[in-house]
Order: C-alpha cells, then structure tokens, then sequence
C-alpha cells in the first residue's frame, strides 16, 4: 500500500514502482523518493517542504563519493 504523500496506489509514477523498475540502489533510489516527495507537495497545492530536497541532495552526495571511491 502506497503512502498518500506520493499520491497513492492509482499513481503509475509512485516511487516503489520507479525505483524497482531501474533496480535502483539505495541511495539512488532515496534520492527519487525525496524529489518526488517535494514535486508531490508542490504541485498539489501542500506545503512543499525544502528539507526534502536538501535529504536528496545529500543521498545524491553520497552515491556520487561512491562511485568516485569505486574508480
């Protein structure tokens, strides 16, 4: 069951759905989660809450020392 917060089980773009169809990792994956999240409040007239762009911002952060790491 979807959470209302990103528009419910009608809704083809829920994040579960997005991140197992790229078989996202972790980080890559919370990073959709937190983006659509903000979209989601700020497109359905709710309080868009910048905390979550700054969560994305840091699992982004972290998936890129990854890979940076892995080279």
């Amino acid at each position: 069951v979807s959470q209302s917060r990103y528009g419910g089980d009608a809704n083809p773009y829920e994040p579960r759905l997005i991140i197992d169809w790229y078989s996202l990792n972790f980080n890559s994956g919370n990073v959709i989660k937190y983006v659509l999240r903000y979209a989601y409040n700020t497109c359905c007239g709710k309080t868009a809450n910048i905390s979550d762009l700054k969560k994305a911002a840091t699992y982004l952060n972290w998936e890129i020392e990854k890979l940076e790491n892995n080279q």
